[in-house]
């Protein structure tokens, strides 16, 4: 009987030793399942990530892309000033710089005293009275001019 209980102990010890071997295979398994979530999950984010970059590198692409087109448009834009003395001294420009006519500024602005720049569309608010004294002269041009 002896003999039967230190066979019966000896395969109580090798059952709880498969069963630790068990757990730590399950533990191990849990584990790599969880990494490879995880992975999924990084990829996935990472998918979107580069999406998102794509989306703004195009939309970064068609700004610039406009923003030649424009620039092509603002080279060709112009205003055909009056380079005669009588009108020379009534070259004036808004506070972007852009040098604009008499005539064209009377047309630009509107009932509250402001201007928008025809070249980039800065408003400019006039400072006087009238739009001579409230737009200050670009002196280059009329230097050119006379």
């Amino acid at each position: 009987m002896q003999s039967g209980n230190k066979q019966v102990c000896h395969k109580d010890l090798m059952i709880n030793q498969l069963k630790a071997e068990l757990a730590e295979c399950r533990l191990a398994l849990e584990n790599e399942k969880a990494k490879s979530e995880l992975n999924v999950e990084k990829n996935h984010l990472l998918k979107l990530y580069r999406d998102e970059l794509s989306d703004a590198d195009k939309t970064i692409l068609k700004q610039e892309q406009k923003i030649v087109k424009l620039h092509e448009q603002m080279k060709s834009f112009t205003v055909d000033i009056e380079m005669n003395k009588k009108r020379s001294n009534k070259e004036l420009f808004p506070c972007c710089g852009h040098t604009l006519c008499f005539t064209c500024v009377e047309r630009l602005i509107n009932k509250e005293g402001t201007i928008k720049c025809p070249f980039d569309r800065t408003p400019t608010k006039l400072q006087g009275v009238d739009i001579e004294r409230g737009l200050p002269r670009n002196y280059a041009v009329l230097n050119m001019c006379t």
